[in-house]
């Protein structure tokens, strides 16, 4: 226990120290709205700046096709997000989840817990708005907590945005890369297989919003994962959505993702696929600001 204790805490303060530097060597500018998709997005418009903020999001999911053999998923998933400016140019935010399988209790589950502190993003060449952040992962969900041991994990990241003055009037080009370290335990779960020692993530999100308050959306999510045999693996998401911002603080949208491995089971062909017979799930959501 005192071994976790330690490794926690020098994450902490290795996370605090390079968000304090990057304060250093980046000039303040408002907040850069960057989100993954494999990570919904929202049209709420966002209320006048305070100190705290947050976002809830209640969304039901279930497969795009529904073959009638007892394999068709059928989920809740509760998503909270809390933000607190601790200056002009700095926020503290958190991030956790849990996801209620509606079909079998057994896998219902958290989600791990982000606590992050960002940059404020400033303008780089006239072209790009650039953030940058540093996060500590806290393994909340059953699996990383006693199937894999997991003790914590850190990571950084860097958002950009394309200069909304360059762009079609309501279109928004956004990209996002981040590279996570875990640390466990063991090097092994305790079905046998392999923890992952690294993960990294690299995402494009394309938006345009009409005049009226609906926007379309569109989110490509490139994982990579290493694991302590140095196995290296990569998947994919992609995702469409269409949002309708109801009022200054409520949001309702419907959208299609399709996940899974980015190559075929021969380790050649390409896996990636907007649609999937199997793996395509349709969602609704209602997302509330406070």
């Amino acid at each position: 226990m005192l071994s976790k204790l330690r490794v926690l805490t020098t994450v902490l303060l290795v996370s605090l120290s390079v968000g304090l530097a990057w304060g250093q060597v980046t000039a303040p500018k408002s907040s850069l709205k960057a989100k993954k998709q494999a990570e919904k997005k929202s049209v709420v418009a966002e209320p006048p700046r305070s100190a705290f903020s947050g976002v809830f999001t209640l969304s039901r999911s279930t497969n795009l096709y529904d073959y009638k053999d007892g394999t068709r998923n059928d989920g809740m998933d509760y998503e909270f997000r809390a933000g607190y400016g601790l200056s002009e140019n700095y926020s503290l935010g958190l991030l956790t989840s849990y996801s209620q399988d509606l079909k079998d209790s057994e896998g219902s589950d958290f989600s791990n817990t982000s606590i992050s502190m960002r940059k404020n993003p400033n303008l780089v060449g006239n072209f790009l708005n650039m953030g940058f952040g540093t996060s500590i992962i806290l393994p909340t969900s059953k699996k990383a907590n006693k199937l894999q041991s997991m003790i914590a994990g850190w990571g950084v990241n860097v958002a950009a945005e394309v200069n909304p003055d360059l762009l079609a009037s309501g279109l928004k080009i956004s990209s996002s890369m981040g590279i996570t370290k875990n640390f466990h335990t063991y090097n092994s779960a305790l079905d046998g297989t392999v923890n992952n020692s690294w993960s990294s993530l690299q995402s494009l999100g394309i938006d345009y919003t009409f005049k009226f308050p609906i926007t379309l959306s569109f989110a490509a999510v490139h994982r990579n994962t290493l694991s302590y045999q140095d196995t290296l693996k990569d998947s994919f998401e992609l995702s469409e959505e269409i949002s309708y911002a109801a009022t200054a603080n409520l949001g309702i949208s419907v959208g299609h993702t399709n996940a899974g491995s980015s190559l075929k089971p021969n380790a050649t062909d390409s896996n990636v696929q907007l649609t999937n017979d199997r793996s395509s799930l349709v969602y609704a959501s209602m997302t509330l600001l406070f």
